[in-house]
């Protein structure tokens, strides 16, 4: 299969209007991860809508399970606005299924 065989979805760093804010201001990190959140269920949306195999660059759950719980972790989210992002996780995820397959590779770190 060639890659435009593939419905994707791309993280897209440079389209997304809080992640230049968030990395010169750390107050910034509510609003980012609910725009990263919102873009997942979206792309997620569009790519269950098209015929072929979809593939995305992390996800929903990578960006919640993995990115929010790393910023509270590192004091970047408060409980209260974690538990926001939960609350919203929840919610798109009960209205979308979930994916049906998720594919991790590691690479060695040098």
């Amino acid at each position: 299969m060639r890659a435009e065989d593939f419905a994707t979805g791309m993280e897209e760093h440079i389209a997304r209007p809080f992640q230049a804010l968030f990395k010169n201001d750390r107050a910034f990190a509510l609003a980012n991860q609910i725009d990263y959140l919102l873009l997942r269920a979206e792309q997620e949306r569009l790519i269950r809508a098209y015929a072929r195999t979809g593939l995305q660059d992390g996800g929903l759950e990578m960006d919640f399970f993995v990115f929010t719980r790393l910023f509270q972790h590192k004091g970047l989210l408060s409980a209260q606005e974690f538990q926001l992002c939960e609350r919203l996780y929840s919610q798109i995820r009960s209205a979308q299924p979930p994916p049906e397959g998720i594919l991790c590779l590691r690479a060695p770190w040098k």
